[in-house]
């Protein structure tokens, strides 16, 4: 962690959780696996890579290098002691960051008149279902033979 003192503590996460733990790990520089990492972090490292990589801690660029992918390294430019290039790092994990969301949002506008269509459909299914179980579960109604006076 020496080599990232130079940044400002709104980077970093706090102390004991896991994306600081991860943090510490990566700051070395090397490709770490990602079972190497949950050997030593005690537990997946995908959420406090999602916790890094997020606004939260000002998007830390960590790659994934591995084959098919698994080993995390974090970027040179954090490691470098230049601001302009841990900067120039953040800004990269941005775009990429608001480019998926971006991503993400449009597949569920698109998505919606499917989920609108199935929803009503369920509803309907479930009308007709209430209905038929009560027509066929109504008792019949007696009749009662009233006294002529």
């Amino acid at each position: 962690m020496n080599r990232l003192l130079y940044l400002s503590s709104n980077y970093m996460p706090a102390i004991n959780t896991l994306a600081y733990k991860l943090l510490a790990i990566l700051a070395d520089g090397l490709p770490h696996p990602k079972k190497d990492l949950m050997s030593v972090i005690g537990d997946d490292p995908r959420s406090a890579l999602q916790v890094l990589r997020g606004e939260a801690h000002g998007f830390w660029l960590i790659h994934n290098i591995g084959s098919p992918k698994g080993v995390y390294q974090l970027a040179r430019r954090h490691l470098s002691g230049n601001r302009e290039l841990d900067i120039q790092a953040r800004t990269q994990r941005e775009l990429a960051y608001l480019q998926a969301t971006r991503r993400k949002a449009e597949m569920e506008t698109e998505r919606l008149p499917r989920a609108i269509k199935q929803e009503v459909e369920a509803k309907l299914r479930i009308q007709q279902s209430f209905s038929f179980y009560h027509k066929n579960t109504e008792k019949p109604t007696s009749i009662v033979k009233s006294k002529q006076a």
